[in-house]
């Protein structure tokens, strides 16, 4: 679970690797940049390509952001890439949005992103 906390920005970097062994030492692991940025009623999370590698490294991920204190979005998209953007809907099981109006939290289920391409989520 990713949970952003209010605010104008902020960034951070996940660190990945296999879990056991000494590959890090060797540079076997990954760095995934995630950064968010909110104006008024937009919010977006960009989720950079991961760099680097590892044996057993991750090819896609599905990613649960929760968006804490915000308004009931209109709109909820995930770019992925530089190619196409899929606009999600309330209530989906793989991929999309819920809204839990007493926290002012926003779920946000992704589905299947690739590690090797950047991801936009924008909500508006």
């Amino acid at each position: 679970i990713l949970t952003v906390y209010p605010g104008t920005r902020g960034s951070f970097t996940l660190y990945d690797d296999a879990g056991v062994g000494f590959g890090y030492q060797a540079g076997q692991y990954t760095l995934t940049t995630i950064a968010h940025t909110q104006r008024r009623t937009r919010s977006s999370v960009t989720i950079a390509a991961a760099k680097g590698k590892f044996p057993g490294a991750l090819h896609t991920r599905y990613w649960l952001i929760q968006l804490l204190d915000v308004p009931k979005p209109a709109r909820v998209t995930v770019a992925l890439g530089y190619h196409h953007t899929l606009p999600l809907t309330p209530a989906g099981t793989l991929r999309g949005w819920a809204y839990d109006t007493t926290t002012r939290t926003l779920t946000i289920t992704t589905g299947p992103i690739s590690t090797s391409h950047p991801a936009t989520i924008t909500t508006q």
